[in-house]
Parts: C-alpha cells; sequence; structure tokens
C-alpha cells in the first residue's frame, strides 16, 4: 500500500509536457571554437538544452519519470579541436522562426558556441548530418615544429598514394588491449594534401568509430609529444551520409 501511494505521487509530481504534437525537427549547425573546444561533450549538450530552455523554445520530451529534451548531436568532438561544422537536431512541439530561434539562442549561449543557421525538417527526414561519411580537418603548424616533421608528412604522403600502408596502434582502456588501424582505410587519400605549414584530409566514419585527428597528423609526421601541442586541428566541413 505504501509503495502504491509513493507512485501515485510520483506521477503526480511530474511534469506536464507535450510529446505527441511533435511536428518538425530544428536543425542547426554551430561552431565550437576558443574555450568552447575545452567543453566535453556532456557538458556541450547540458549548455545546450540550458539555452534552449531559457528562449522559452517549445521544445518536445520523452515520456515517463525522468523527461528529456529530444535533442540529438553528431559524434562527440575531441576534447581541444575547434569546429565550424557541428549539428543538433531538436524536436519541437511547435514551430519557430528559424531566423528568430538563431538570435535568441545566441544572446544566451557562451563565448565559443554559436548557431551559424537552422531549418525546420520534416520529422522523418533522415539524420545524415549526425552519422557524417566523412570528416574535414584542417591542422597547421606553428613555427615551434620544425620543417622535417613537414618533410616526413610529404614522404608518408607519397607513400600512401603509392599504394604502401600506414598503420596506427591504439590501446584500450576497457580491456588494455592494442589494436592496429591502418590509415590507408580511414582516409579519403584524395582529399590529404600538405600545402606549406598546413595539412588538410578528410577522414571516413563507420559504425565501429574513427580515427582522431591527431592521431592522423602523430602517424604522417612522427611529431614528438611536445610539438604536437603547436598544431591547431580544426573540423571545417563534412560529407553527410546519403539524404
Amino acid at each position: 500500500e505504501v509503495c502504491r501511494i509513493r507512485l501515485q505521487l510520483q506521477h503526480f509530481n511530474t511534469p506536464t509536457l507535450q510529446h505527441s504534437n511533435t511536428f518538425h525537427k530544428l536543425r542547426c549547425r554551430f561552431s565550437k571554437t576558443g574555450p568552447a573546444a575545452l567543453h566535453g561533450h556532456l557538458e556541450l549538450m547540458g549548455l545546450l538544452k540550458r539555452a534552449i530552455e531559457r528562449c522559452k523554445t517549445p521544445a518536445a520530451y520523452s515520456e515517463g519519470f525522468h523527461p528529456q529534451m529530444k535533442l540529438s548531436t553528431g559524434p562527440a568532438l575531441p576534447l581541444g579541436v575547434e569546429s565550424v561544422c557541428e549539428y543538433f537536431e531538436l524536436c519541437l512541439t511547435k514551430d519557430v522562426q528559424p531566423v528568430d530561434f538563431i538570435s535568441k539562442i545566441n544572446a544566451t549561449l557562451p563565448e565559443g558556441l554559436k548557431i551559424i543557421d537552422a531549418e525546420l525538417v520534416d520529422l522523418k527526414a533522415p539524420s545524415g548530418y549526425l552519422a557524417p561519411a566523412f570528416v574535414n580537418y584542417r591542422a597547421q603548424f606553428l613555427d615551434p615544429v620544425p620543417d622535417t616533421d613537414l618533410e616526413k608528412i610529404e614522404q608518408n604522403i607519397l607513400s600512401l598514394k603509392n599504394g604502401e600502408y600506414l598503420t596506427i596502434a591504439r590501446v584500450s582502456r576497457k580491456d588494455n588491449k592494442q589494436r592496429i588501424f591502418k590509415l590507408n582505410d580511414h582516409l579519403d587519400l584524395s582529399t590529404v594534401v600538405l600545402t606549406q605549414r598546413v595539412l588538410n584530409f578528410s577522414l571516413r566514419c563507420t559504425n565501429t568509430g574513427t580515427l582522431k585527428p591527431t592521431e592522423v597528423v602523430t602517424a604522417l609526421s612522427d611529431i614528438s609529444a611536445e610539438n604536437i601541442n603547436y598544431v591547431l586541428v580544426s573540423k571545417v566541413g563534412l560529407v553527410p551520409a546519403q539524404l
């Protein structure tokens, strides 16, 4: 009897939210630069949710005792990597004007987070931007990085395009086992270009994950742990999965 009363009280105290009147998804592209690049993925989600609530956006929530905002984002960005092409999709209970939404939410977001554009899409529209086929990166080597590292990159790029393989070893935190990845299988080799002190490349995204951009830079250059701090890596574009 006590348990039944407690359940009734929990149900009574659950906030009344609209669940079924979800009409559209709002798809947004945003940038994550400067100090915001140091926000982890969970922290980023919290910042976005609080900003959406402050703007009184008619967001849809899940059902149950702990309703969750129906907000989806793309893959987590490596900590410290900037981006100008992050995406999230928000389910709505009412239509909003994308221009108004951008203006309101940008006024509440912290430094480094900015909504660039937004559009209303059908609920059944595939989320190709949240699970892209390829992600484009740009790595800029600052002056402390020696020219010998850049020469090594040029040699390795040539080797890759001639059909030779480069491998990356990664040790799992869960079981401490080492996994070997073939760099050739994760790169679009046609996009790997070194111009002066800037390296551009595209990484393939798969169901089992993708390589970190810093892993690619390290594998191509044999750069030291000290000098990797002088490489500025940015996510500059993506190729969405088939929409």
